[in-house]
């Protein structure tokens, strides 16, 4: 991500995050961030389908039989799965954020339940890969 658009979502979650308020200006300011976070969420993406792809490639290229090789995906399905699902729920979170912010909803709600998804995705996110940063959504260890 280059690092001006980084800092420009840093600075406008932090607007959020300290309680913008909810006339138009800042609603405006949360759809822009919204669409600034699922784009940067989603720029990770990619980067987790390639490697699950390659990770069964492996399992599949290294085994002997038929057996051997549908054990070894189902080894790497199963070992994905949390990933997948923490995925989902910041999906979720982020759609939760976007409703809140169209249909007039509980902000701060919303901007927690993102917070708790990010979270949940970073614990599970593979150690190899660089986590996607969502600041100042922050998980503390």
């Amino acid at each position: 991500m280059n690092p001006l658009r980084f800092f420009r979502l840093l600075a406008l979650l932090a607007v959020l995050w300290l309680g913008a308020g909810c006339d138009s200006a800042a609603l405006q300011i949360q759809a822009q961030t919204a669409n600034a976070v699922a784009g940067a969420a989603n720029a990770g993406l990619p980067v987790l389908v390639e490697r699950y792809k390659a990770e069964g490639d492996a399992a599949i290229e290294k085994a002997a039989t038929r057996a051997e090789a549908e054990a070894g995906v189902a080894a790497v399905k199963e070992r994905w799965s949390p990933i997948w699902a923490a995925w989902e729920a910041l999906r979720v979170a982020e759609d939760g954020w976007a409703v809140a912010i169209e249909q007039g909803g509980d902000l701060g709600a919303a901007i927690q339940g993102l917070s708790v998804a990010y979270c949940g995705l970073v614990a599970v996110w593979p150690e190899d890969i660089p986590a996607i940063p969502l600041l100042p959504l922050r998980c503390d260890p």
